[in-house]
């Protein structure tokens, strides 16, 4: 879940908390908090009474709809849920669905649709961290064809790229590497080492 309130000029979502963007959920029951807690003192930063209704919001939307529990892998669960979010279910299933069919000859349909076959065959890959790999570099592509067809997001470009494609495939990396150097890097340091770069 993202942090804090922007309402930035250049999205369309307008006002977003935690990553609910106004524009798109306008019915989430935490928006009256927000309205209310405008005209009280430190807002933004009085919002954070706000996480755990976000929380239960985006598991509700987005986890539960993409069926998270049934996928064995988390690393995968977690990339298709980001994307999720960030894409809308549809597209990030498909996301999902064009790894597996490409990368592994998956006899699926790419039709946005989490069903038993979907989950049959994220389930079944035998090298996870290569599908991990194609979700991130097909949901990298889905960035880049933003920016080109709605050129005002470019100033989001490097933010989506940093925060989800480029630090899951650091993660990865940490992961299936062994080396002195790597072996001590904890999530909260790759945290870090992306923030100094945005």
């Amino acid at each position: 879940m993202e942090g804090g309130y922007v309402n930035h000029p250049n999205d369309p979502g307008g006002e977003t908390i935690f990553g609910i963007a106004r524009n798109y959920y306008p019915n989430w029951e935490g928006w009256k908090a927000v309205d209310w807690s405008k005209g009280q003192p430190g807002f933004p930063n009085n919002m954070e009474n706000l996480r755990e209704l976000a929380d239960t919001f985006f598991k509700k939307e987005f986890w539960d709809t993409i069926r998270g529990d049934e996928i064995q892998d988390q690393d995968i669960a977690n990339e298709i849920y980001d994307s999720s979010v960030n894409f809308g279910r549809s597209r990030a299933v498909k996301m999902a669905q064009e790894a597996v069919k490409i990368g592994f000859g998956a006899d699926i349909d790419v039709d946005g649709k989490i069903g038993p076959k979907t989950i049959a065959a994220l389930n079944s890959c035998t090298n996870k961290p290569w599908l991990y790999q194609l979700m991130n570099m097909i949901q990298g592509k889905q960035y880049l064809e933003i920016v080109e067809k709605q050129p005002k997001k470019a100033v989001f470009l490097r933010g989506w790229i940093q925060q989800r494609v480029s630090r899951g495939l650091l993660m990865q990396f940490v992961e299936f590497v062994n080396s002195q150097e790597l072996q001590g890097m904890s999530e909260a340091m790759i945290d870090k080492f992306f923030a100094k770069r945005q």
